[in-house]
């Protein structure tokens, strides 16, 4: 029974933090490399 809640309490928590690491390290090397727009104005958009 002690494992089980053991194991009920580190799964959940293991996985919201990997999934926090994960996204801290993608938004660290993330914001280096901005996402670059091009204005040409080669892309269609419905509110120009």
């Amino acid at each position: 029974m002690t494992l089980e809640i053991i194991l009920a309490i580190a799964i959940p928590l293991g996985t919201i933090g990997l999934a926090l690491g994960a996204f801290l390290l993608w938004a660290r090397l993330g914001t280096k490399r901005p996402v670059k727009h091009d204005g040409s104005g080669t892309h269609w958009s419905p509110f120009s």
